[in-house]
């Protein structure tokens, strides 16, 4: 479960980020690490036979953009807009976890089993906008 609050913590520093701003040099490691953590944070969630599949391609999604942003080819209004958006479902669907999720077993479950409640949750989440 560490993992599900660094992968909120990851978003909820990326959610703070101005997207519309060049990357300063001064925040080139920071945003770099951030890029990082995401990677492999929803690497770990969400590639390893998990059944949120509509989660992982927009996590597929964001790790596009945070690239493009990192590497400076400026990001369209839509893509930050979508960018934010998938940030913020994700964000909620970290917090559902603490609702829905008691131990490591029930974690397992979530991801891996089509019938959990957590499947119709993440669904959910990606589905509303913020």
């Amino acid at each position: 479960m560490s993992a599900n609050f660094l992968l909120h913590d990851t978003v909820d520093a990326l959610l703070e980020w101005n997207y519309e701003q060049p990357l300063t040099d001064a925040d080139v490691e920071l945003f770099n690490n951030l890029s990082t953590e995401f990677l492999h944070i929803t690497d770990l969630f969400l590639f390893n036979g998990s059944v949120h599949y509509e989660w992982r391609s927009r996590a597929l999604d964001v790790q596009e953009y945070l690239t493009h942003y990192q590497y400076g080819s400026p990001l369209s209004e839509e893509d930050i807009a979508d960018l934010y958006q998938v940030l913020h479902a994700t964000k909620f669907i970290t917090l559902d976890f603490l609702d829905y999720i008691e131990n490591s077993h029930d974690f397992y479950n979530a991801m891996h089993d089509k019938q959990h409640k957590m499947v119709e949750r993440v669904k959910e989440r990606l589905a509303t906008k913020y």
